[in-house]
């Protein structure tokens, strides 16, 4: 048996303690600008906060990849995937309609190149991410963990939808949300979970789990209190 030494320990636990501590804030800052962002959205100064959405969403997915725990070759090329299939699919949607059904992207989101806002990458990414870390330890082969995380994402955005076309993220024809969209949100989602699962890095990070519960509880509040 390999003995450790004592001072190796005690770096050991002071790193656990470092990790642990960047965590736990992570967490409270998550908590808070979610609160926040919630009570702006209930005020006169919904304007003011729908213009803050794409700093909302930076910020949301600097403090999840923040926490994650492996910076090697793969996890890039993973990040570099993600973001790209996620912007190049709803450039391709938003062009023609077969993908998702007939959207156009409102002005809340930012930036537009091809008419799509670019924060919708790393929004695809930051989801993604997220759902592969929750699932990452199941007991369960790589096909099931993209089907279960497909479906994890099209049950979140049975939530973004109302919220976003009520705050001009994006709009449908005839205000109507299309079976097709759940149907390419769980095609694409799984693929791109399966991609997450099948690339060689590590798949830990302890903001995952907290920061899917927040951002199910800031939608469904939104759709409560401010869409219905």
């Amino acid at each position: 048996m390999i003995s450790i030494a004592p001072n190796t320990r005690k770096i050991i636990s002071h790193f656990t303690m470092i990790k642990n501590k960047k965590a736990t804030i992570s967490i409270i800052v998550l908590i808070i600008i979610h609160l926040v962002g919630l009570v702006g959205f209930l005020t006169e100064y919904q304007g003011l906060f729908k213009q803050a959405t794409f700093f909302h969403l930076f910020i949301s997915a600097a403090i999840l990849l923040g926490n994650h725990q492996d910076w090697n070759k793969n996890f890039f090329i993973f990040t570099a995937i993600a973001f790209s299939i996620g912007f190049l699919i709803e450039v391709v949607g938003v062009a023609t309609g077969v993908v998702f059904g007939n959207y156009q992207y409102g002005r809340t989101l930012g930036v537009k190149i091809m008419d799509v806002p670019l924060i919708i990458g790393a929004n695809w990414l930051m989801l993604v991410y997220m759902v592969g870390t929750m699932i990452a330890k199941l007991d369960a082969n790589i096909w099931l963990k993209s089907i279960i995380g497909g479906g994890l994402l099209v049950f979140l955005d049975v939530f973004i939808e109302p919220v976003a076309m009520h705050l001009d993220f994006w709009s449908w024809e005839n205000g109507n949300i299309p079976t097709l969209n759940y149907l390419a949100w769980f095609a694409v989602g799984s693929f791109l979970v399966f991609l997450f699962n099948y690339m060689k890095f590590r798949k830990t990070n302890p903001v995952s789990v907290p920061m899917f519960l927040i951002y199910l509880s800031f939608f469904m509040a939104i759709n409560l209190l401010v869409v219905m």
